[in-house]
């Protein structure tokens, strides 16, 4: 069985049950029965849960949060509201960088650039929690969608469009090995997901005598991932970093606790430090000097994926 969003939710709040049933003013095996999903959490109780482990409720009761791209919905919050694209040039003359963002994070920016930090820390709505070196920027655009372009430069396939839900990364992460995705995701969302970038390999229509003994997941398997764009599958998986002259390097990172312990202290680097982080394990490691880089990016699922392990480890629970 999959973790609740309820203890998900709790769990990167940093709070135990006992501290969220005081709060809530039930006994503990009532909160542990909300969140083993024994019993519904009584709608009157909804909006105070949320509130203690803030959390919006739909993220409470596991469903996507609701996404104003138009930019018209008020109810809807500036972190799930699309802004336009911002776009970072660089000293070095290196291929500039291409953001989609929310409302939210044009407005963090516009104080952000005021500080004297060696790093901003951007999360964007494609999927990348990007680190940029405050002295490697030249200028930066920022274009609302009534914009037709975005700066003055060529920005090549970096958009990807705007995908800001964690569930569509997982399952691009995952779609060598879809079949790990059956517990948590249903052969419908997965099919949905890989039908918005990948055309189908095989005709669907057509049916043959062994279609009769394929699970639904492997069908989708054969139907879309031999055609999945590299690039989709390389911003589900890869730790990209970009040096002067245009020099792009791009590593893979499994263990999404040790990516988010790794480089959640990335922003209280100095540029004159050695970054380190481990690719696979101890079998490789890589030290970046940080004033010859113009950003590191990492997948921004996998990264809130290792704050809610690096998190259930300090309260000692499994998810």
């Amino acid at each position: 069985m999959t973790t609740s969003p309820i203890k998900k939710a709790r769990i990167v709040a940093g709070l135990t049950q006992i501290q969220v049933a005081k709060a809530m003013g039930v006994s503990q095996p009532t909160y542990q029965r909300w969140e083993s999903r024994a019993v519904n959490v009584p709608t009157k109780q909804l909006d105070k849960l949320a509130k203690v482990l803030d959390c919006t409720l739909s993220l409470l009761i596991g469903k996507p949060e609701p996404f104003d791209l138009l930019g018209i919905d008020k109810n809807i919050s500036d972190k799930y509201t699309y802004f336009g694209e911002v776009a970072f040039h660089f000293h070095s003359g290196s291929r500039p960088l291409l953001l989609p963002i929310s409302d939210a994070v044009y407005t963090y920016l516009n104080s952000a650039l005021s500080n004297a930090d060696a790093f901003i820390e951007i999360t964007s709505l494609d999927n990348r929690t990007v680190f940029i070196r405050n002295n490697a920027i030249s200028d930066i655009f920022f274009s609302s969608d009534a914009y037709d372009d975005y700066g003055p430069d060529d920005y090549g396939d970096q958009h990807l469009g705007i995908f800001p839900y964690d569930a569509f990364w997982k399952i691009l992460e995952h779609s060598e090995c879809i079949e790990c995705l059956e517990d948590e995701f249903s052969p419908q969302e997965i099919k949905d997901v890989l039908s918005n970038i990948s055309p189908v390999c095989n005709n669907s229509d057509n049916t043959n005598e062994n279609d009769s003994n394929q699970s639904d997941i492997q069908k989708i398997v054969d139907d879309y991932t031999l055609n999945l764009p590299e690039k989709y599958y390389d911003r589900a998986r890869k730790v990209t970093w970009q040096l002067s002259k245009n020099r792009i390097r791009q590593v893979s990172k499994f263990d999404n606790k040790e990516l988010y312990e790794e480089f959640s202290i990335l922003p209280l680097s100095e540029e004159d430090d050695y970054f380190y982080f481990a690719t696979e394990s101890f079998h490789r490691s890589i030290f970046i000097k940080l004033a010859n880089v113009d950003f590191i990016s990492v997948p921004t699922h996998k990264y809130r994926e290792g704050i809610l392990e690096s998190r259930a480890e300090d309260l000692s629970e499994t998810i």
